[in-house]
């Protein structure tokens, strides 16, 4: 019953203050901000310190993340609430997403801007929560570090579901245009690093996701998509589902996502499926390739085993689809040793595309939403059992009989190194697989899409740089009309419905 916007590419506004007092008005009820991919705007030019990016980030990505700087994001704040109070006074701050439970803690923990942050999924709940803001003055909450918490282990309490999901017009989706989805939630497995839902997994109904994508073609010709499954392939039966599904649509699909390898191991006609049903892009967690440091972790498949899985992949499979292996430094029980003789072993036999190599985080753990709001990783709820033998967060340091955070982050930066100054290829246009589908909505067929990845050479790459750039503009421009002739009609029409704006 609200009408909501929600800006998309809102970093790269040029004036986004200026997007936002055109989009609010007095009966403007709260302003969402989503901190999953959060950039603070003015910071997008920067590269995030020590990181090797790609020659079109400041393109696609705003590389600056949250933790970057904290004094622009309290500016970024201070600014908003500055515009609410001549534009919109009784608009609430609503901060969620991924990265929320940060703005408990220093060095956002003190942000007097923000009215509420929300922890979890809240899909279901979220508009329980703003009826209740409308009608008693306040959401329902527990009060953390000095700061609001939305209810969300009791009041609002998030029933296990994967709902479906409608794109609206107003929110300015393009012809063509990739799109994320949701064909599960929750991961079947538990991963002792892991923060996300574990242990669970809930799916839609293969008519429901049908009827989603259909829907989307049908709308907008939408053929390319994100699969945000924390796991693509938990189970076979999920996957013979989706390929069921994709196999009686009257188009063709192509996907990238996350994948588990042991599952791919064990069932490899599987693999197969994923690849007909239009896999152009997997992310195994591979994380370790020492026996007991991986099992420890929670992926309890025998290296040897994944090593004959990915020596068994055909040619014809790796020109289809982007393989990425992810790989963490520092899981207890890893040692510099270990760890090189495994990282030697992907160098030599180059079994995947692309290499994700990162440093073993650790995030806080807060006793009293664990399970109930955030599934916490076992590291954190229990850093002894893992031999963790020293844990702390602020500023983040580890340290167990193996290894520091120190040296896993040396490790992890050298390693990323070598693994991209081997091949000339690995520093294309794009040294990911997410960017995939983005590329063939904007145009480019399969062979265009992989010589940008793999093979062009350095003339044809100057072509690409500038076609992918110009086409990305004039698509951002497009958005920018769409969003700007929203707020026009917006603003010029009475102002007798209650509104809400999601950044």
């Amino acid at each position: 019953g609200l009408r909501t916007h929600v800006l998309d590419h809102f970093y790269s506004f040029e004036k986004p203050f200026k997007v936002i007092e055109r989009l609010v008005n007095r009966d403007t009820i709260f302003v969402g901000i989503s901190t999953t991919f959060f950039t603070p705007p003015a910071a997008y030019a920067h590269l995030v310190k020590g990181v090797p990016q790609n020659e079109l980030s400041d393109t696609y990505h705003r590389a600056i993340m949250i933790d970057e700087d904290p004094e622009l994001v309290r500016d970024w704040f201070v600014q908003l609430r500055q515009l609410l109070s001549e534009k919109a006074p009784q608009a609430k701050i609503i901060v969620g997403g991924a990265k929320a439970l940060r703005f408990l803690a220093p060095p956002y923990g003190q942000i007097n801007e923000i009215d509420y942050v929300v922890a979890g999924v809240v899909d279901q709940v979220f508009p329980q929560m703003i009826e209740d803001l409308m009608s008693k003055g306040e959401i329902s909450h527990v009060i953390k570090n000095g700061i609001k918490v939305a209810d969300t282990m009791g009041t609002y309490h998030q029933p296990k579901v994967c709902p479906p999901h409608q794109w609206l017009m107003h929110w300015g989706i393009q012809k063509g245009e990739a799109l994320p989805i949701e064909i599960a939630r929750g991961c079947a497995f538990n991963c002792k690093f892991c923060n996300y839902a574990k242990q669970s997994g809930i799916r839609k109904s293969a008519e429901q996701l049908r009827d989603e994508l259909l829907n989307n073609y049908e709308n907008w010709g939408t053929t390319f998509y994100h699969f945000t499954d924390d796991c693509i392939n938990d189970s076979r039966g999920k996957v013979e589902m989706l390929h069921s599904v994709i196999s009686s649509l009257p188009f063709k699909m192509e996907w990238v996502s996350y994948a588990r390898m042991d599952v791919a191991v064990r069932f490899p006609e599987t693999f197969k499926m994923l690849i007909d049903s239009g896999a152009r892009g997997l992310y195994f967690g591979i994380e370790s390739l020492t026996y007991e440091v991986a099992r420890r972790a929670g992926k309890g498949t025998p290296p040897d085993a994944i090593k004959k899985f990915l020596l068994s992949i055909d040619k014809e499979t790796r020109e289809h689809c982007i393989l990425t292996g992810s790989l963490i430094t520092g899981l207890p029980g890893e040692t510099e040793e270990s760890w090189s003789k495994e990282f030697d072993w992907l160098m030599e036999n180059e079994t995947f595309d692309y290499l994700h190599i990162g440093p073993l985080r650790c995030r806080p753990y807060i006793e009293e939403f664990d399970q109930k709001v955030i599934d916490f990783a076992d590291y954190s709820r229990n850093p002894q059992k893992y031999g963790f033998e020293e844990l702390r967060f602020s500023p983040e340091y580890w340290r167990h009989s193996t290894m520091d955070s120190v040296q896993a982050d040396a490790l992890a930066r050298e390693s990323m190194k070598l693994w991209t100054e081997k091949s000339a290829q690995r520093r294309g246009l794009f040294n990911d697989m997410w960017v995939y589908p983005h590329l063939r909505s904007l145009g480019f067929s399969p062979k265009e899409s992989r010589d940008i990845f793999f093979n062009a050479s350095e003339p044809q790459r100057s072509i690409y740089r500038t076609q992918i750039r110009n086409r990305v503009l004039a698509r951002r421009e497009d958005y920018f009309r769409i969003i700007e002739s929203v707020a026009g009609d917006f603003s010029n029409t009475s102002r007798g419905n209650d509104s809400s704006l999601v950044l």
